[in-house]
């Protein structure tokens, strides 16, 4: 027999519970009805609870039984002595229950715990699996259409739990459409906590673009100012001719490596600071709702915010948001995702002149964080790893599956 392991074993079993109904242990005691499986007690004392309980004489019944091909007659005898039956008729009908109860005591010190004595599960299933089945036959060659009925009972079973999961489904939509409910997952409020100290008091800026890899990082700052000072301004001509008249009087950043975003409801969830991609609410969207073309994937360079002392000579006495992220974009989403799997695909987003499409944006731009993962070709290239794909590889695609906030807002 083969084991859990898989290994084929030679086994000798050793039956030492048989769990049946009373009628059940009529056929395997061969008793005659109305009498006790386990004690020699009367008919008459089934009720009464201070019979004794003398158990039935095992050896003689086998001694009884050993008789059947040699002596019939002594067979028929000995069977009477010992109170079993030549053929086994079971009796169906006024089952003495209570009086098994009296022997109880000594099975459970036998055998333990009455777990899993119980047959009603096995005797609903006979009904179901067989006896229902046998009677939607013809009564020839039934197994196979026992068989037959049993899968299409299967199969109509699990097409009426799907109709009634798909008709949930829609009662629940039409509900929430009606109450003008938004989703949780849509509406996820979450708050920003930052350390109290920035990671690194002091970053030149040189440094940003050399480690950070934050290679326009005044072009993109300047760009940000103009569109905090300037909201007016709609065409990226203007919005380009402020942006090349402002000057940076700071030459460092304190600089932040982690961010986390606490979920009201119902986690907590952590997005690494340098270098991942996220989920970003893209300012130049026209819309106030909060569909898809309301974000844009980017690549987090850099989490920064602006010395106190600086931020009069930039904003001219406007308060600008504490923390800031320097962010590398990637293409908009399209229309519609892949036809064959329903992801997204995206790519590295440039400007005109071929260089990185950068933006400076609120730290509380970021939603949630965004797993890409490469678009592999036929061969993959061995210098392909974790650290450097985002860089090497030119299509991505965007995971829908990573958490039920990201499944229900990138469909």
């Amino acid at each position: 027999m083969a084991s859990g392991d898989g290994v084929i074993r030679r086994n000798h079993p050793i039956l030492a519970v048989y769990a049946g109904d009373y009628p059940e242990q009529l056929l395997v005691t061969g008793i005659k009805s109305t009498s006790c499986p386990k004690c020699k007690v009367t008919k008459k004392d089934l009720g009464n609870p201070a019979a004794p309980l003398d158990d039935r004489n095992l050896e003689g019944v086998l001694q009884a039984l050993a008789l059947v091909d040699d002596d019939p007659l002594g067979f028929a005898r000995a069977c009477k002595q010992n109170g079993i039956k030549l053929v086994v008729h079971p009796f169906w009908e006024d089952l003495p229950y209570l009086h098994s109860f009296l022997h109880y005591v000594s099975m459970i010190k036998l055998f333990g715990t009455t777990d899993n004595y119980n047959t009603e599960y096995t005797e609903r299933l006979h009904i179901d699996l067989a006896k229902d089945a046998y009677r939607a036959t013809n009564h020839k060659d039934e197994y196979v259409q026992m068989t037959i009925w049993l899968e299409r009972k299967e199969k109509i079973l699990w097409h009426e739990k799907f109709v009634q999961w798909q008709e949930l489904a829609v009662e629940t939509l039409s509900t929430l459409v009606d109450r003008q409910v938004i989703l949780p997952a849509v509406a996820l409020e979450r708050q920003v906590k930052m350390t109290k100290h920035p990671t690194v008091r002091s970053v030149a800026i040189s440094r940003l673009i050399r480690d950070y890899g934050a290679k326009h990082f005044n072009i993109a700052l300047a760009h940000f100012a103009v569109r905090l000072l300037h909201p007016d301004l709609r065409t990226n001509r203007l919005i380009e001719e402020k942006a090349s008249q402002m000057d940076i009087y700071f030459n460092s950043v304190p600089v932040y490596h982690t961010a986390k975003f606490i979920a009201q409801y119902p986690a907590q969830e952590v997005i690494p600071a340098r270098f991942d991609t996220a989920l970003i609410r893209d300012s130049d969207t026209t819309t106030t709702g909060d569909n898809l073309k309301d974000y844009r994937v980017g690549r987090v360079r850099v989490i920064f915010s602006i010395p106190e002392r600086s931020i009069l000579g930039l904003f001219h006495g406007l308060k600008p948001p504490r923390y800031l992220a320097y962010i590398e974009w990637f293409t908009p989403f399209r229309q519609a995702p892949e036809p064959d799997h329903g992801l997204y695909q995206l790519k590295r987003a440039y400007s005109s002149d071929g260089e990185r499409l950068v933006s400076v944006v609120p730290l509380l731009s970021i939603q949630q964080s965004a797993h890409l993962f490469p678009h592999f070709p036929e061969q993959v290239p061995h210098g392909w790893a974790s650290h450097n794909v985002l860089d090497t590889c030119s299509r991505f695609f965007l995971n829908s599956q990573t958490d039920r906030y990201g499944f229900v807002r990138l469909q």
